[in-house]
């Protein structure tokens, strides 16, 4: 029991906090100078003393089910995107709420978190899923100690204790995850007889990159075959037509084999969805409505299947599309903005691998001669004692006044 100031981070310029520890329950508030939070801390063990002071009139502390379920509503589902709300939910759900429900929020401590990331750690999941776990809860403690619920995040620096000699490992593909040339055409031959209708769909995704999302939310309205290529605005999932993942739209180009499968495709559309009484919107459709994701996944697997090929995930006709360029020499910047990734960094991460490499031949440029010269240093007009004069300016000059009846020449 008692009443305690101090600094939540020490440092010039941060602000003051009371600490109140009172019939077992905790409490603190900003208060901002130290002489505003010595005045109000001693008239708070003033009331304690006189025994006027009540904590347990405040407005009680969520737990954390409570809190978790607000960030979620009020920060994840407005910031992030429908998948990463699912995603954090899921981990809530299954593996934190289980452990910290009804644990109010201010109670939750730093060696509480790092016993329960040791446990999933037990568990045999891997140290990235563990770090997501961490960050789930760090979302959370750090949206209540914005709130001012809670003097400090506790998660902070966790997983460097956990993992003091790991390091984030980049993020690349292998060629387990991608298709060759010819695999990918004999997929594509498979594709035409197992499943024609779907043929457009899994070339374009092969012959532009795009993700899946982004393949079926296209509208013919993004499509321009005067200049052959594609705007890339939106993504479907679930129902629900959101912005590309970086939150930007681009521009992806089309090969001029994929233009002519694309009007073959348009004539299909507009006689299926003339029997049903509308106009083709999407490129991409089933009986004139969206196609669901995990639908095209399986239909995916089925070609793979039946071609014999090893199985991969559908996401890997978009490495594909990267590593035979990049294979082939196209420049990392081009395939970069073509990807629609947020900087040519993530490009080199993941696909780095696939540039040829050319051994030696660059360092030997440096054995190389010197390329010859036609150029040579400008002789001196003057000697070093010698000031020119007014005249001589004019006449060494190349922007000489012009003589009368002759017009200046025009820069």
């Amino acid at each position: 029991m008692g009443v305690s100031v101090r600094q939540k981070v020490k440092g010039k310029g941060q602000p003051w906090w009371v600490f109140i520890t009172h019939n077992g329950k905790r409490r603190s508030r900003k208060i901002g100078t130290k002489a505003a939070a010595n005045r109000i801390a001693a008239e708070i063990q003033q009331k304690i003393a006189r025994q006027e002071f009540g904590i347990e009139k405040e407005k009680p502390i969520p737990t954390f089910k409570e809190y978790s379920q607000k960030w979620l509503k009020d920060y994840v589902s407005v910031s992030c995107r429908e998948s990463t709300f699912e995603e954090y939910n899921g981990i809530l759900n299954n593996h934190v709420l289980p452990v910290f429900k009804d644990r109010p929020i201010d109670r939750v401590s730093r060696g509480d978190i790092r016993d329960f990331l040791l446990s999933k750690i037990k568990e045999d999941f891997s140290k990235s899923r563990v770090r997501l776990f961490k960050d789930v809860l760090s979302g959370v403690l750090g949206y209540a100690l914005d709130e001012e619920l809670i003097p400090a995040n506790p998660t902070l620096g966790i997983t460097k204790r956990l993992f003091p000699k790991s390091k984030r490992t980049k993020k690349t593909v292998s060629d387990n995850h991608v298709l060759n040339r010819a695999e990918l055409e004999l997929f594509h031959n498979t594709c035409k007889t197992l499943v024609p209708e779907y043929s457009a769909f899994f070339t374009m995704a092969a012959k532009t990159g795009m993700r899946l999302g982004e393949l079926l939310a296209l509208r013919w309205d993004d499509v321009d075959f005067n200049s052959n290529f594609l705007w890339v605005k939106r993504s479907y999932r679930r129902g629900i037509f959101t912005r590309p993942k970086n939150g930007k739209s681009r521009r992806v180009d089309m090969t001029p084999k994929l233009k002519v499968l694309l009007k073959q495709h348009l004539l299909k559309e507009k006689k299926e969805c003339l029997s049903l009484g509308m106009e083709p919107e999407l490129v991409f459709s089933r009986y004139g409505s969206p196609i669901e994701q995990n639908y095209i996944r399986r239909v995916f697997k089925r070609v793979l299947k039946k071609a014999g090929l090893r199985d991969i995930k559908l996401h890997g006709l978009r490495h594909t599309y990267a590593s035979i360029l990049l294979s082939a020499g196209v420049s990392l910047f081009y395939v970069s903005k073509q990807l629609g990734h947020s900087g040519i960094n993530i490009t080199s991460d993941i696909y780095g691998h696939f540039i040829p490499s050319e051994g030696n031949r660059e360092v030997d440029l440096l054995d190389s001669p010197a390329p010859t010269s036609t150029l040579s240093a400008p002789k001196a007009l003057y000697s070093p004692k010698e000031k020119p004069q007014l005249l001589d300016i004019a006449v060494n000059s190349s922007l000489m006044v012009p003589k009368a009846g002759l017009e200046p020449a025009r820069m």
